[in-house]
């Protein structure tokens, strides 16, 4: 099954795990073909008015925390450009790589500002997803991420902390070199801790991290709960 999201984006899902099966900009060569890509416009596409009605119903005796999906800055470039183009426009051509930065980052700050003023008050949370690590390191050098994406997403998080909002960001694999570069834009909630990717214990993330952010996941979900036995699985819970 393909759906069409307002990038025209095609993904393709089979039980629960999704798929990118178009890149919109895969196959556009030179900047002439790239900005002839119209992005989309949130304001002609959401209505968010419902959300505080929604949430109510959900949530009448307030005892859940709601969070919202918002930016994914990263993901969403190499989603329209294809990742190893993406890669190559960050290190070869800046002016294709800031076009498609520029204008997702638009996209995600209006979109969100716009859900947030609907929400009067409802969301606890909006989600920032961008995985920029991998199993060994960064998916891009932290100096890129300082570059490009940084201070982007600072203007973004504050905008969102604006309303009183929480941030929780996920980020899969290596990013250690970037924590307090996260910490340092305002991010409250890191998310799925992937320690072994990371090559540290839940105790070094603590020393590096200290009181400066809350920790959602930590579990490794590749080995130990594939292959692991329940007693391995209750003693890395107890540590964590």
């Amino acid at each position: 099954r393909s759906t069409l999201f307002p990038y025209t984006t095609l993904f393709r899902s089979k039980g629960f795990y999704i798929d990118i099966t178009h890149f919109p900009l895969k196959e556009k060569d030179g900047m002439d073909q790239i900005k002839k890509y119209v992005f989309p416009d949130p304001c002609k596409i959401f209505d968010f008015s419902e959300i505080p009605v929604i949430v109510d119903r959900l949530n009448k005796n307030n005892e859940y925390f709601i969070m919202m999906e918002g930016e994914s800055l990263f993901d969403r470039c190499w989603a329209l450009r294809g990742m190893e183009n993406f890669m190559m426009d960050l290190l070869t051509d800046e002016d294709a790589a800031l076009f498609l930065i520029e204008n997702n980052f638009r996209f995600f700050y209006d979109y969100t500002r716009m859900l947030l003023e609907a929400a009067k008050g409802k969301v606890d949370a909006i989600g920032v997803y961008n995985d920029l690590g991998n199993q060994q390191q960064m998916m891009i050098s932290p100096d890129t991420y300082r570059k490009y994406f940084k201070e982007r997403q600072r203007q973004y998080i504050q905008m969102v902390k604006e309303f009183g909002v929480k941030v929780f960001y996920h980020a899969c694999g290596n990013i250690v070199e970037i924590l307090d570069d996260l910490i340092d834009i305002g991010v409250d909630i890191l998310d799925p801790l992937q320690l072994k990717a990371m090559q540290i214990s839940p105790g070094q993330l603590v020393d590096i991290c200290r009181d400066r952010l809350v920790f959602h996941g930590g579990i490794d979900t590749q080995d130990l709960l594939v292959n692991g036995n329940p007693a391995q699985i209750r003693d890395s819970i107890k540590t964590l």
